[in-house]
């Protein structure tokens, strides 16, 4: 398998942010990095998205920008699914 062949199998089973066709609907949606470790025999593929929000500590900062970041690991050997992690972060938009 390469990198492309991984990246399809990935968008097929809606494993990673995908951009829909359309934008005014959703956050953008940033290309994946994708990296293979040898010694495990494992991909890696990290996807990103981006949206905004007024709730919360976030009202008192003119908004927060949220960071979505979602990692898959992928066996390479069997096409197995090891680990999907979903991590988001805040990031105040102070002006």
């Amino acid at each position: 398998m390469d990198s492309l062949a991984v990246l399809q199998f990935a968008k097929e089973r809606k494993w990673i942010f995908q951009q829909h066709d359309d934008m005014s609907e959703t956050a953008p949606v940033y290309a994946p990095t994708i990296s293979y470790d040898k010694t495990k025999k494992q991909w890696t593929i990290v996807s990103k998205r981006y949206t905004t929000t007024r709730k919360g500590k976030c009202k008192h900062t003119n908004g927060c920008t949220i960071e979505h970041t979602q990692i898959i690991i992928i066996d390479a050997i069997n096409k197995r699914l090891i680990k999907r992690q979903i991590n988001k972060k805040a990031y105040p938009n102070y002006e």
